[in-house]
């Protein structure tokens, strides 16, 4: 109930901020290290590509004015955030613009979202992602250019979805993931880690996450002997993360009142636990948005690009 009030909070500051004309500044200081001015010059964008056997999927392509069509090429996937149940692709429009401007194809997709009566789900959703991927590498081949190393990006869904894909196709990634940047991710969807006790007693608030979010069904009996766990285990990308993991770069806020801030802590045991390469970048004055830190979302992108020299060859 505490969560509730607290998530009613912040979208009441949110109305206030666009009632006072507040927001628009804040937007606008998220954005300014991705400026970019955008023309023929720069680039090309493909837009509305549509992939798999979804009816709802699609990616938009950024390919620099100047790249060499003979050489080895580098991805950077955005994946847009909404809490899997909203949100467009073109929300990552000026991540891939900015990223492409510095050399690099750049995309971002549209995946089945959840709500409504519409049947999706996040592992349906990493499954479009894969698809995805494989999609966007036979498109590139055809227009010359040889993709052999990616990255995954994206914030809030968005930020959960690029860890998730990255960490679970460590091995069979159609390119291989060489790290992850990503903004407010949720790293765990197992209900203590938001708060919740899980008993029998429980049983419809666990039947409601493990069907709502994981597509899988589960009975009274596996969530009375623990069993269901592995559900939960299967979308949370701090449970996947081993002597594998690709380096992690992940922002997060002081106070972020939808995903509990303990989360991160967590996944950083993990990262610890097995050595895996991360950095966080903390947003201190930040709710979820992240839009009171213009310094340190500054930071953040010009960190991003750093990665980009480190980890692709």
């Amino acid at each position: 109930m505490r969560r509730l009030f607290s998530i009613l909070a912040l979208l009441l500051a949110c109305v206030a901020l666009c009632t006072t004309g507040c927001i628009f500044p804040l937007i606008r200081n998220y954005y300014a290290p991705l400026e970019v001015d955008w023309n023929e010059s720069v680039g090309t964008i493909y837009t509305d590509i549509a992939f798999g056997e979804w009816n709802d999927t699609s990616y938009d392509l950024y390919i620099p004015k100047n790249l060499n069509e003979s050489k080895e090429c580098s991805l950077i996937l955005f994946i847009h955030g909404g809490s899997f149940s909203g949100g467009d692709k073109a929300d990552e429009d000026a991540w891939c613009k900015f990223f492409a401007s510095k050399g690099y194809i750049t995309a971002t997709v549209n995946y089945s979202l959840m709500g409504e009566g519409k049947d999706s789900n996040i592992n349906l959703m990493n499954e479009q992602i894969f698809s995805c991927v494989e999609a966007i590498k036979a498109d590139c081949l055809t227009r010359g250019y040889d993709i052999k190393q990616m990255a995954t990006s994206g914030q809030s869904a968005g930020g959960h979805l690029a860890m998730l894909y990255a960490y679970s196709h460590d091995e069979d990634s159609p390119i291989p993931v060489k790290f992850v940047f990503q903004q407010t991710g949720p790293a765990s969807f197992h209900i203590e880690h938001w708060g919740g006790e899980v008993t029998a007693d429980a049983y419809g608030e666990v039947v409601n996450a493990v069907l709502g979010w994981s597509g899988k069904k589960i009975t009274e009996e596996m969530v009375a002997d623990g069993s269901y766990r592995k559900f939960i285990d299967e979308i949370s990308p701090l449970c996947l993360v081993d002597e594998n993991t690709v380096p992690t770069l992940c922002a997060y806020s002081k106070e972020d009142v939808l995903v509990p801030p303990s989360i991160k802590f967590i996944l950083f045991e993990q990262f610890e636990k097995y050595g895996v390469t991360y950095e966080f970048v903390h947003y201190e004055n930040s709710n979820h948005p992240l839009m009171h830190d213009p310094d340190k979302q500054e930071y953040f992108v010009k960190r991003s690009l750093e990665y980009c020299e480190m980890y692709f060859e």
